[in-house]
């Protein structure tokens, strides 16, 4: 796994933080890929945790294509919309610039500030954002096979302008501290 950046883990004095997968999400099979070319900087994967936990990280398999000269973000969102959408946001991680992204895809960590408490049985979005998007330069989030749920996209982030583009769960893993 690949953690470019982790802003929370030197404090002085301290050990960085040591992670502990807890779930991953998506399968292997990589079928196709969202980027946030083309308007879409919000993509989010519904999820339901098995257990309940607090989520301290997660690992987007990713990757870029060019040079992004913005910040990508993983980000939390409620179920405000009954299943048809992510709804209020709920945390977010520190963000990681474009440019500094694998040119083939990895997991690739992005760390919550504060570890999020999720519930076992309740439905969330995992999201991943950009601050900008170009055509040419851009982020990639491979998915997994068809019918293993469901995949927004999004141009604001806004509850209702997220539409459903595939029957597929975008691929990511979630961590604790260990």
């Amino acid at each position: 796994m690949l953690n470019i950046v982790n802003p929370y883990a030197l404090v002085a004095g301290t050990a960085p933080p040591t992670y502990t997968l807890k779930e991953s999400w998506g399968g292997t099979n990589q079928t196709t890929n969202v980027s946030t070319a083309a308007g879409n900087k919000f993509n989010g994967t519904d999820f339901t945790p098995a257990t309940s936990y607090s989520i301290a990280a997660v690992a987007f398999w990713l990757y870029r294509s060019g040079s992004p000269t913005y910040n990508f973000l993983g980000r939390i969102y409620a179920d405000d919309a009954g299943g048809t959408a992510p709804g209020t946001l709920l945390a977010s991680t520190a963000g990681i610039l474009g440019s500094l992204l694998p040119t083939s895809a990895a997991f690739v960590q992005f760390d919550f500030s504060t570890p999020y408490s999720l519930t076992s049985g309740v439905k969330y979005y995992m999201a991943l954002t950009s601050t900008n998007n170009s055509g040419a330069n851009y982020g990639i989030w491979t998915r997994g096979p068809t019918g293993t749920g469901v995949f927004f996209t999004s141009t604001t982030g806004a509850t209702a302008s997220w539409t459903n583009v595939a029957s597929r769960r975008g691929r990511f893993n979630t961590y604790v501290l260990t």
